[in-house]
């Protein structure tokens, strides 16, 4: 347990993290509205966010790149070969993987479904956070923690059964894309969530930055291959999808240098420091900051029945945040009387 000075500073992190992640699925809609194919964004993004935060991890980190050849000499080369081919492969790969799969299925969940549904289904990643936790014997289960679960499963339940009688009103076409668009965001969730924890293994040796840029690389590799699929399955020959314009240049520099570089760092940096559970947890605050932006800039207020739906969502992940606090205060007390 860290001390109480640095428990701030990384609260107030995730929490200003949390602001630009609110503000995201907004930024990206306008990019989707003006016609910004998803893959392609998704693709930009992460080679973007890589190339950023490699260059960030040499002069932060000090932590070379891993390529053999890229020492300036014999000896230093020996090194990094040596490094190179003990590098743990399988873990980034899936790192890669599980970050191709989050932006992918967050850009097109926001472009089949809403804005606001893509936030409100975020806080449902604490909870698969949690529960893998459990799984896996880097959690424990107390009655405040089901019921914040339970609550928060319910809340998402009643989020998506409501946005699926808004789809039905609008006809079998708007059905079936909202239904992809929340499998999708679906799909974003659980990778995001299993990311944190798998990147909890890995902060015991590698710097946070280095992790995060090595992560993005391996995810714009997947995503080129998901790209080149992509185009060639639905015959796309136009270059219009690959152009950028003004408004998609500003969503994908909001992407690459805030959402992904700047905020997975913080969340990687809080995550070698605390826990999985307790950095996704302030997710619950995207949906309130994502409506509260939509209403200032767009005029466009959530239906009752959306905001119920949010509301338990948001209400059972700070049951689940209260038992862990607790939890970790009792932690820190039994070892403080040892």
């Amino acid at each position: 347990m860290v001390a109480i000075p640095a428990q701030f500073q990384v609260y107030a992190c995730l929490c200003f993290a949390e602001v630009i992640f609110g503000v995201w699925p907004v930024v990206a809609s306008v990019a989707m509205k003006e016609g910004f194919d998803p893959v392609v964004f998704a693709l930009y993004r992460c080679a973007g966010s890589a190339v950023l935060l490699l260059g960030a991890s040499w002069i932060l980190e000090g932590y070379m790149p891993v390529l053999p050849f890229s020492a300036p000499s014999p000896k230093m080369q020996e090194v990094y070969r040596d490094r190179f081919r003990n590098f743990p492969w399988p873990y980034f790969m899936i790192l890669g993987a599980l970050m191709c799969c989050n932006v992918l299925g967050y850009i097109v969940g926001v472009q089949l479904t809403s804005s606001t549904q893509a936030a409100l289904m975020q806080p449902i990643t604490p909870v698969v956070a949690c529960l893998v936790g459990v799984i896996v014997g880097h959690e424990s289960v107390n009655i405040g923690k089901l019921v914040g679960i339970l609550l928060s499963v319910v809340g998402a339940m009643y989020v998506v059964y409501v946005g699926q009688e808004e789809a039905d009103a609008h006809g079998a076409k708007s059905e079936r894309k909202y239904q992809l668009g929340t499998l999708a965001l679906m799909v974003n969730v659980f990778c995001v969530s299993m990311y944190f924890v798998l990147q909890k293994v890995l902060l015991r040796k590698y710097p946070p930055v280095f992790i995060t840029s090595v992560s993005n690389l391996i995810a714009s590799g997947f995503l080129l291959l998901v790209a080149c699929f992509y185009f060639q399955e639905f015959g796309i020959s136009s270059w219009m999808p690959l152009m950028l314009t003004p408004k998609r240049e500003a969503a994908l520099a909001y992407g690459i240098m805030f959402t992904t570089a700047l905020n997975f760092v913080i969340m990687a940096w809080a995550n070698k420091v605390t826990s999985p559970s307790t950095v996704t947890s302030f997710s619950t605050l995207q949906p309130l900051i994502t409506t509260l932006v939509s209403i200032v800039f767009f005029g466009v207020y959530p239906c009752l029945q959306t905001v119920y739906g949010g509301v338990a969502i948001i209400g059972g992940l700070m049951l689940t945040v209260r038992a862990q606090l607790d939890e970790s205060s009792s932690v820190a007390e039994d070892a403080r009387l040892l």
